[in-house]
């Protein structure tokens, strides 16, 4: 199980592959670069193991996996944390990324992994507004998703890890739910 960094996945992930053992993912923006994320696939494949991408601190993201077997036309999320997790300071709530996932992950790679998971999820390119907001203590994400199946619409807002304040609860109960249900007979969900 990864819960490093970008760069730990990157530099042991594909050893781990490569050693015939399973990983689970946290810093799932190491996925953003296409061809680092074709290689590890190629491995994964080759050696019959699995990549496993948690939750996260969003929800929703086995549903909107329909996006990998039917058209989806636009996916928005809006995150919106406090100044001090984005290592900056801003008197009023202002927006410090308009674009695409796989550059916002660029900017903030500790602060936006959620983006890379909902565009693999979706397997389409996710716009994402980062806002600072001096006035919230929590995390909020709001993802919008219009597409042939209709349209959805989901806001979380992330209560801190009690072990950790700069990490969702959200995020370590996806991974605990995830390693429970690996042998799961009944599986919930797409």
């Amino acid at each position: 199980m990864e819960a490093a960094s970008v760069l730990a996945v990157r530099e042991y992930a594909p050893k781990v592959l490569e050693n015939g053992k399973n990983i689970l993912i946290l810093s799932v923006g190491a996925l953003s670069d296409s061809y680092f994320r074709k290689a590890l696939l190629e491995k994964a494949r080759k050696s019959g193991k699995k990549i496993h991408i948690p939750s996260g601190a969003i929800m929703g993201l086995d549903n909107l996996k329909v996006g990998q077997i039917s058209r989806i036309d636009s996916v928005l999320l809006k995150t919106t944390k406090s100044p001090q997790s984005l290592g900056m300071q801003v008197a009023t709530r202002t927006l410090v990324f308009n674009g695409k996932a796989n550059e916002c992950i660029k900017q903030f790679p500790k602060n936006i992994n959620v983006s890379v998971a909902l565009a693999l999820a979706v397997d389409h390119d996710v716009d994402v507004e980062l806002w600072a907001d001096p006035e919230v203590d929590r995390n909020i994400h709001d993802i919008h998703v219009f597409g042939e199946f209709g349209e959805v619409s989901i806001r979380v807002v992330n209560q801190p890890s009690p072990d950790n304040p700069a990490t969702s609860y959200l995020a370590a109960l996806s991974v605990l739910s995830l390693l429970k249900n690996l042998d799961n007979p009944l599986v919930i969900g797409s």
